[in-house]
């Protein structure tokens, strides 16, 4: 599996399987917002690309922030 950047625009001339995943949270004004990864897999290895972000997801914890929403 590959890690990289904000690079989905390539598989789609390629087929393979791709994701994008929060992986961290930056304090960007107004609110705090996810940084994402991309993950890229071999063809027909799906199941590798999704049992790493499962991996990921669950380490970097993000679902414990909540959003704030900016006052009017």
């Amino acid at each position: 599996v590959y890690v990289g950047g904000n690079d989905l625009g390539i598989t789609n001339l390629t087929g393979h399987p791709s994701m994008a995943l929060p992986v961290v949270l930056t304090d960007v004004e107004p609110q705090t917002r996810p940084l994402c990864c991309t993950l890229t897999a071999s063809l027909h290895h799906e199941a590798a690309m999704l049992a790493l972000a499962v991996k990921m997801e669950n380490s970097a914890n993000l679902f414990d922030h909540h959003p704030a929403w900016p006052a009017d």
